[in-house]
């Protein structure tokens, strides 16, 4: 299985970097793209980019069965690393979907509501947060030291150095509810976008009114392009939330959503 792995984890970072880098470029690169909507997309970007560049190539440094690799305090840092990704791309899809919340369920306060300084704002706190959480192991608030000296895995493993309780508390604060947000906003546009073409069949509208439903409904694909996104990350990541669930209740988790969560930052710059 090592080959495998080894040839997986090669491609899906060659793959996450260019995909990822292609979103960077074209919005620093297309006036058009450089607008307050997009800002969040970059930021989303660099939390994936993260994963090509860093994340990934250390993965498959361990998988090759590199020595350093086996360091407890190297592995707290590649893991934190992993957890700072996801963090950023939880936190940046909530983001994202706010937007089209705004735009779509309460479009009168879209333009006081989403701001060019708001939404930097709302950028650098998803960044310090998921700095703040991800790294909480690494500074000793959240391992666990009981396995340091026994430790001789070849793959950095959550258990090996984050006590089941952060893990807990990040599931819980970093992915369940920002996920339960994203699904009642979603829910919210769903119903909208129901209404709005029960609108267009039984009513007949002037030439104002149609240039107005064209622009929603410019704004309903958009959130249904990003649905594809947050459907796809629920795919990846769920295996991991039921695994921090099984270690809570068996004392055994060994991350069977990682590879699946990595799978997710490529697929999801098609969407992009």
């Amino acid at each position: 299985m090592g080959p495998l792995i080894t040839f997986l984890y090669v491609t899906l970072s060659i793959l996450v970097t260019s995909d990822n880098l292609l979103v960077i470029v074209a919005v620093s690169s297309t006036r058009a793209l450089r607008k307050v909507t997009n800002y969040s997309l970059v930021s989303l970007a660099v939390a994936d980019l993260l994963v090509g560049v860093v994340v990934l190539p250390v993965r498959t440094l361990e998988v090759q069965g590199f020595q350093w690799s086996r360091n407890i305090h190297w592995c707290q840092f590649s893991l934190s690393l992993t957890l700072l990704s996801l963090s950023a791309s939880v936190l940046n899809l909530l983001i994202v979907t706010m937007e089209r919340y705004f735009a779509i369920v309460l479009p009168l306060t879209y333009t006081s509501k989403v701001t060019a300084r708001r939404n930097l704002y709302a950028i650098i706190s998803v960044w310090l947060v998921a700095f703040s959480v991800s790294f909480l192991p690494f500074v000793a608030l959240g391992s666990t030291t009981a396995k340091v000296r026994g430790y001789q895995h070849k793959i950095c493993r959550f258990a090996d150095t984050m006590s089941p309780e952060y893990l807990t508390f990040y599931s819980a604060a970093i992915i369940l509810i920002p996920t339960l947000l994203i699904t009642f906003a979603y829910l919210r546009i769903y119903r909208a976008a129901i209404k709005l073409r029960r609108r267009l069949k039984s009513l007949q509208v002037q030439r104002e009114g149609q240039e107005n439903i064209a622009s929603v409904l410019r704004e309903s694909k958009a959130a249904k392009t990003i649905g594809i996104v947050v459907g796809v990350f629920y795919l990846c990541w769920i295996p991991f939330l039921v695994a921090v669930v099984l270690r809570r209740i068996r004392q055994e988790f060994n991350n069977p959503g990682g590879s699946s969560g990595y799978f997710h930052t490529h697929l999801q710059q098609f969407r992009h």
